[in-house]
Protein backbone atom coordinates (compact mmCIF):
# COMPACT_ATOMS: atom_id res chain seq x y z
CA UNK A 1 0.00 0.00 0.00
CA UNK A 2 1.58 3.43 -0.85
CA UNK A 3 1.10 6.40 1.68
CA UNK A 4 0.06 9.45 -0.23
CA UNK A 5 -0.27 13.30 1.16
CA UNK A 6 -3.51 14.09 -1.02
CA UNK A 7 -1.15 16.57 -2.63
CA UNK A 8 -0.25 15.89 -6.56
CA UNK A 9 3.76 15.47 -7.05
CA UNK A 10 5.15 18.50 -8.54
CA UNK A 11 8.45 18.22 -11.29
CA UNK A 12 10.89 20.69 -10.57
CA UNK A 13 10.92 23.75 -13.50
CA UNK A 14 14.23 23.48 -15.38
CA UNK A 15 14.69 27.36 -16.16
CA UNK A 16 17.45 28.12 -19.29
CA UNK A 17 20.39 29.14 -18.45
CA UNK A 18 22.62 31.90 -19.63
CA UNK A 19 23.71 30.17 -22.64
CA UNK A 20 20.13 29.25 -23.64
CA UNK A 21 18.66 32.58 -22.96
CA UNK A 22 21.51 34.18 -25.77
CA UNK A 23 20.63 31.70 -28.32
CA UNK A 24 16.74 32.22 -27.64
CA UNK A 25 17.65 36.33 -27.91
CA UNK A 26 19.53 35.42 -31.38
CA UNK A 27 17.18 33.22 -33.22
CA UNK A 28 14.34 35.90 -31.99
CA UNK A 29 16.44 38.61 -33.68
CA UNK A 30 17.30 36.76 -36.50
CA UNK A 31 13.31 36.00 -36.86
CA UNK A 32 12.56 40.05 -36.32
CA UNK A 33 15.57 41.52 -38.16
CA UNK A 34 16.02 39.29 -41.17
CA UNK A 35 19.87 38.44 -40.51
CA UNK A 36 21.19 35.06 -39.74
CA UNK A 37 20.84 33.70 -35.57
CA UNK A 38 24.66 33.74 -35.90
CA UNK A 39 25.39 37.27 -36.57
CA UNK A 40 22.57 38.37 -33.64
CA UNK A 41 24.83 36.17 -31.70
CA UNK A 42 28.03 37.76 -32.20
CA UNK A 43 26.60 41.32 -31.00
CA UNK A 44 25.32 39.47 -27.49
CA UNK A 45 27.25 40.42 -24.80
CA UNK A 46 26.62 38.01 -21.60
CA UNK A 47 23.30 37.49 -19.90
CA UNK A 48 23.30 38.22 -16.14
CA UNK A 49 21.71 37.77 -13.04
CA UNK A 50 20.21 40.44 -11.70
CA UNK A 51 19.73 39.07 -7.68
CA UNK A 52 22.65 37.05 -6.12
CA UNK A 53 22.86 33.89 -7.41
CA UNK A 54 21.78 31.95 -3.99
CA UNK A 55 18.62 30.38 -5.26
CA UNK A 56 18.64 27.94 -7.83
CA UNK A 57 17.18 30.87 -10.24
CA UNK A 58 16.69 34.36 -10.67
CA UNK A 59 15.82 37.55 -13.02
CA UNK A 60 18.19 37.83 -15.88
CA UNK A 61 19.20 40.66 -18.21
CA UNK A 62 21.55 41.44 -21.08
CA UNK A 63 24.58 42.78 -20.19
CA UNK A 64 25.51 44.17 -23.31
CA UNK A 65 24.97 44.38 -26.81
CA UNK A 66 27.09 46.19 -29.83
CA UNK A 67 25.56 46.79 -33.46
CA UNK A 68 24.47 49.24 -35.44
CA UNK A 69 20.94 51.86 -34.16
CA UNK A 70 18.38 48.96 -36.12
CA UNK A 71 20.57 46.28 -34.31
CA UNK A 72 20.44 47.64 -31.02
CA UNK A 73 16.50 48.14 -32.24
CA UNK A 74 16.24 44.66 -32.87
CA UNK A 75 18.16 43.13 -30.12
CA UNK A 76 16.02 45.21 -27.50
CA UNK A 77 12.31 43.48 -29.20
CA UNK A 78 13.93 40.35 -29.07
CA UNK A 79 14.88 40.32 -24.98
CA UNK A 80 11.72 41.44 -24.52
CA UNK A 81 9.90 38.40 -26.13
CA UNK A 82 12.50 36.21 -24.02
CA UNK A 83 12.05 38.00 -21.11
CA UNK A 84 8.16 37.31 -21.43
CA UNK A 85 8.84 33.36 -21.98
CA UNK A 86 11.59 33.05 -19.69
CA UNK A 87 11.64 35.86 -16.80
CA UNK A 88 13.55 33.52 -14.61
CA UNK A 89 17.36 31.72 -15.44
CA UNK A 90 19.03 29.01 -13.81
CA UNK A 91 21.78 29.24 -12.44
CA UNK A 92 23.98 26.34 -12.00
Amino acid sequence: MLLTSGNPAKMPIRQPDAACLRRQIADVAAAQGGGSADYYLGLLGKVEPTCPPTEEDCSWRLGSYLGAYEDSRVIENAVAVVQRRSPLMGIR
